[in-house]
């Protein structure tokens, strides 16, 4: 497969300037949900951790609502960029990118001084380690934008995954309506916008190993494998915590940590 250049690579300002925008913006609007989180968190799980929680998955669902919708604009917008996974350069999608990696230092500095739990910590440093070196390597050098578009469109299932931990934070039963609607999009949309793309990445980056630069291959083939690994145990952490009363329970030990622990699952996934 020949990849053919379209169009030169950003300047490193640019990225820069658009990572500074989205580690302002999240911090503020993290600053903020951390005021407003008393007044939602359920009384009965009011804990100064469930309340640190709580603003931290409302930033990551903006997040997600933010990124998730703008993957979507951005090919329906540039469907031309969909052509070429290397070079098909837009400045919505480096925007967008870039945009997401403020999102990314912002939360892993957020976990590093207030998450005290290590296993989940440590789930999404490994995460977001790769995140950030994935995207930064789209951003700075304005190759692989539309590869980090599609890993962007597992912010639409990313949506309904963290609006599922905010309603149990906020006390919502299970057996909710709201919350088993919630449940079965956020399945459909596991599925589809976040496993499915994540297999068809894994597929493209080693199908076209023999044209991409060892540096890029080398860092998605071990990124991909290991968060898709992630995501799969997810999955199954989900189906047993939301339908095990089905008679759907999977399996035990690791699959069966609570998924309200679990990665925010966002990301170059």
């Amino acid at each position: 497969m020949e990849l053919l250049a379209e169009s030169p690579p950003p300047s490193a300002q640019i990225g820069a300037l658009w990572i500074g925008l989205g580690v302002a913006f999240f911090y503020g609007l993290h600053v903020k949900f951390t005021v407003a989180a008393p007044r939602f968190v359920a009384k009965s799980s009011a804990s100064a951790r469930a309340r640190w929680r709580w603003a931290n998955i409302a930033t990551s669902c903006t997040h997600a609502a933010i990124t998730g919708a703008g993957a979507l604009l951005s090919f329906c917008w540039y469907p031309e960029s969909a052509k070429n996974i290397v070079f098909g350069f837009t400045k919505f999608g480096h925007g967008l990118a870039a945009f997401s990696l403020g999102y990314f230092l912002v939360d892993s500095v957020d976990l590093f001084l207030n998450d005290d739990k290590k296993a989940t910590r440590n789930e999404l440093f490994i995460h977001h380690g790769f995140i950030l070196a994935c995207f930064g390597l789209a951003v700075f050098t304005g190759r692989y934008v539309p590869y980090a578009q599609l890993a962007l469109l597992s912010e639409v299932n990313s949506v309904f995954l963290h609006a599922r931990q905010l309603m149990l934070l906020q006390g919502v039963s299970k057996h909710n309506l709201v919350y088993r609607l919630n449940s079965l999009v956020n399945l459909g949309t596991f599925l589809t916008f976040r496993l499915s793309v994540l297999v068809w990445m894994a597929q493209w980056l080693f199908r076209n190993r023999d044209v991409i630069p060892a540096t890029a291959f080398s860092l998605g083939s071990i990124a991909l494998p290991v968060i898709i690994v992630m995501n799969v145990i997810l999955l199954v952490r989900l189906v047993n915590s939301d339908y095990r009363s089905q008679g759907r329970t999977v399996s035990k030990s690791i699959l069966q940590a609570p998924v309200e622990m679990d990665l925010p699952a966002q990301k170059w996934t």
